[in-house]
């Protein structure tokens, strides 16, 4: 199987985005350090939200917005919108 993990060096600098929720189930917390700690060893810079006991779907109103506008300010900077 394919693993970001053995692309991450690759990543462009400043384009990658990780959100993770702590409590997530589906996707494991500690995949997301994995990524972290490649992505740092190999010198790509990122961008990173967590959120702190929020699963998978990321719910909550606030949480929502929260992350619309982090996504839509990310997309404006990098697309220099």
């Amino acid at each position: 199987y394919t693993s970001v993990l053995n692309h991450a060096k690759n990543i462009p600098h400043n384009s990658f985005l990780l959100v993770h929720g702590t409590g997530d189930d589906n996707v494991h917390f500690q995949n997301s350090a994995q990524l972290i700690e490649v992505m740092t060893q190999a010198g790509v810079k990122f961008e990173m939200q967590i959120y702190t006991d929020k699963h998978h779907s990321l719910e909550g109103l606030n949480i929502h917005k929260h992350l619309y506008n982090l996504l839509t300010d990310f997309f404006k900077d990098k697309l220099k919108l």
